[in-house]
């Protein structure tokens, strides 16, 4: 007997051996929690309870103190139990990482903020912080769960299809596909790789032309197919469609379809060039692919090591929660099963330790690579500069004149070693990539590609033009609710009108994070200066969300050695900690663009925060109205 339908999803039955009288009968229901919501509740039982421990406990207190950490473990373990029950619990890392980043901020506040009477005990900090360190590590990684379906084997797979569809074709066939011919070719190889495909289904498909970032049919394109066919010898044609059946198969026709509707691959040939030899002789498959997969979270490992003994380990454990703590890296997913895609990442992390070793041209090479590997980051090559201008600006301020070309190199060797290890790299890497690809369908290409889409609005794009181009009454929601006709109707012309009409705040907040920037870096060691560059990529760029995980790299922008209560450190990190709490929050949006507009205006007041704290700090110690000391720029190059 089916009894009425609860919110349209739930039904309930229930048999009797003689007809109730009344009919239908009362049921007696029971109201329970859902169990996503049982174990997030357990998650912030167990943050508060811990956060109460960080906040009470003192180094020089009484031993008593410690039976609180009986309810931390009581409610560790229950939030453990449900969640390996619930394994595995997507839904659950968001919470996680807010905790762990509130954990954290609460362990660097009592370090730097309170006085000497509430100091922290380190093994407690540091056990804090390893905890913190490794769930948000784990999170990352969704502690081992892949996260893509392979639709052929019904099972999950550790490869990220939706990224490595586009990334591996780009690498092993650039010659033939360029940065214009990916979703041309995809679709040319799955008309030949289905039988029974007919012409008419091509109205059905739906692509973006990568020459110009518009979005078109099949039919439309299908006069070009017979040419991006012509672009490979019949050998390499037949291994292209192999390995474009092995994506297709695995992510099932229509999530292979539909993923024509991204941006292509956009990697600098720089990035192609370690991908081309990688890729180039072995066919697409899941073992290939899964072991490649291998290569950005052992590089990562790597960097935490060094990191560890560059820094130091509780340095290393801050940065590490920030790393895996912060929401930028998702889109629906992250990054992990991909191959080389968080190697500009790493090569900035290397950079930075090298710098701070007194490695200069290897630091210089390092940022320079990281930068010739997804462009924006060069931001933190190009600051190289900016001490070499500060020193220009003392030596002129104390005799009105400029420094001659000894006084260059010896107050000013470090950054000149880094900037000319970054011109070589920069000079070597170009001109192979170049030779091998020819300059024109690899570098000219690239600007042009890179231009249509770094103009144009996208709905999980961050920064400055991000905010700016935002008018609540013109999101996507907004304009999907009432249904407004005319131009203004339309999401991605209504947000470029916006933006035009905004352009002048955004060139004069633009002067003004800059100004901030470059005052900033006054009287700093290089390696700060560098990674304070990177403070400026949002309101100059507009880089897809997931390339602002560059963020857990800031903390190491102010570390000052032998110094565990540094409040500039504190501070920096309590502003990255509470922008991936804030980042939880967003995620109940469910719009896109609504989403990545809270996380603009998050990212954007964070930096906005930071600058002005180092600015101000720098002003301080180094006034402008009178020459760094020798003693204090010596320090600050050293």
């Amino acid at each position: 007997i089916l009894g009425p339908e609860v919110e349209g999803l739930e039904r309930e039955i229930a048999a009797y051996s003689e007809c109730p009288v009344p009919w239908p009968a009362d049921l007696p229901r029971a109201r329970g929690i859902p169990v996503g919501d049982s174990a997030d509740a357990k998650i912030l039982v167990f943050g508060l309870l811990a956060g109460i421990f960080v906040l009470v406990h003192r180094r020089k207190g009484a031993n008593l103190q410690y039976l609180l950490l009986l309810p931390v473990f009581g409610a560790g373990w229950m939030m453990v139990a449900q969640l390996v029950d619930l394994y595995p619990f997507f839904d659950q890392e968001p919470p996680l990482r807010a905790v762990v980043a509130g954990l954290a901020a609460l362990v660097v506040i009592k370090e730097a903020f309170l006085g000497k009477r509430f100091a922290p005990h380190r093994a407690v900090s540091l056990a804090t912080l390893g905890f913190c360190a490794f769930t948000a590590f784990g999170t990352y990684y969704h502690f081992g769960m892949p996260q893509f379906f392979d639709q052929a084997k019904g099972r999950r797979t550790l490869v990220h299809t939706w990224d490595m569809r586009h990334y591996y074709p780009v690498a092993k066939y650039f010659k033939e596909l360029r940065f214009d011919g990916l979703y041309l070719a995809s679709l040319a190889a799955y008309i030949d790789n289905t039988p029974g495909f007919t012409p008419d289904r091509l109205q059905n498909v739906h692509l973006r032309d990568l020459r110009d970032a518009e979005m078109r049919t099949g039919t439309e394109v299908a006069s070009q197919l017979p040419a991006i066919r012509a672009r490979f010898t019949p050998e390499r044609w037949e291994e292209f469609k192999r390995d474009m059946k092995y994506f297709s198969d695995t992510m099932g026709g229509a999530d292979y379809l539909g993923s024509m509707q991204d941006h292509g691959g956009n990697a600098t040939p720089v990035w192609i060039l370690p991908a081309y030899f990688l890729f180039n002789l072995v066919p697409a498959g899941e073992v290939i692919i899964s072991l490649a997969g291998l290569i950005d979270p052992l590089l990562v490992l790597l960097f935490f090591y060094v990191m560890w003994r560059t820094f130091g380990l509780r340095i290393a454990l801050y940065v590490i929660v920030i790393w895996g703590a912060t929401d930028f890296y998702n889109f629906g997913s992250n990054l992990m099963g991909s191959t080389l895609r968080q190697d500009w990442l790493v090569a900035l992390g290397f950079g930075a330790c090298a710098l701070r070793k007194g490695r200069y041209a290897l630091g210089g090479v390092l940022m320079a690579y990281g930068g010739l590997i997804r462009a924006f980051p060069a931001m933190a090559t190009f600051f190289f500069l900016v001490p070499m201008g500060w020193f220009a600006f003392d030596a002129w301020l104390a005799r009105r004149k400029l420094p001659t070309v000894a006084e260059w190199r010896a107050g000013q060797r470090p950054a000149l070693r880094a900037f000319t290890g970054a011109a070589v790299c920069v000079i070597v890497l170009v001109a192979a990539t170049s030779i091998l690809f020819g300059a024109r369908d690899s570098w000219v290409a690239w600007k042009e590609k890179i231009e249509v889409h770094a103009t144009g609005p996208s709905t999980n794009n961050v920064g400055l033009r991000n905010v700016l181009a935002f008018s609540p009454s013109l999101s996507a929601k907004a304009l999907s609710e009432h249904r407004r006709v005319g131009p203004m109707g339309n999401w991605d012309y209504a947000q470029r009108m916006t933006f035009a009409a905004r352009r002048p705040l955004f060139y004069a907040i633009l002067v003004l994070a800059t100004a901030l920037a470059l005052m900033a870096c006054r009287g700093r060691r290089l390696e700060e200066a560098s990674l304070i560059g990177l403070l400026l990529i949002p309101f100059y760029f507009y880089p897809s969300n997931y390339y602002c995980h560059f963020v857990f790299l800031l903390p190491l922008a102010v570390v000052r050695p032998r110094l565990d209560r540094d409040r500039t450190f504190a501070t920096v990190f309590v502003v990255l900690a509470a922008m991936c709490i804030g980042q939880y929050f967003t995620l109940a949006e469910g719009w896109t663009d609504l989403r990545y507009t809270y996380q603009s205006f998050l990212l954007l007041i964070g930096f906005s925060v930071i600058l002005v704290q180092l600015a101000w700090e720098s002003l301080k110690l180094a006034p402008l109205g009178k020459p760094l000391p020798a003693a204090e720029a010596t320090e600050a190059e050293a």
